[in-house]
């Protein structure tokens, strides 16, 4: 009922709240194991954010241009994701938000 980001252990224990204000309709959600940090796509306030494990570190990566984010993915330093308005595929640096490129 109210929009959150949680995280919990692979047996669905330890559950817990990492994200739960400035957050309307998250739909794509990627999980970057090397650095730690968790990158989502907010549909409703149009823009990608990002956090370390804890929540802590938030910040918004990319929030100009970005209509309808939807699916999410990370290559390499990349970060890819569908837009549902534009019917495109993007990506960006996962680190800085810079080079943003239209893939297909």
């Amino acid at each position: 009922k109210t929009p959150r980001i949680e995280r919990a252990n692979m047996d669905g224990s330890a559950r817990r709240v990492i994200v739960k204000t400035g957050i309307a309709w998250p739909n794509g959600i990627a999980v970057d194991r090397s650095q730690p940090m968790v990158y989502w796509a907010d549909a409703h306030q149009d823009r990608i954010e990002m956090c370390d494990y804890e929540g802590r570190h938030r910040r918004v990566l990319l929030e100009k241009g970005v209509q309808h984010p939807f699916g999410f993915t990370l290559l390499g330093e990349d970060l890819f994701w569908s837009d549902w308005q534009t019917r495109r595929v993007e990506r960006i640096n996962k680190r800085t938000g810079d080079g943003r490129t239209t893939v297909a």
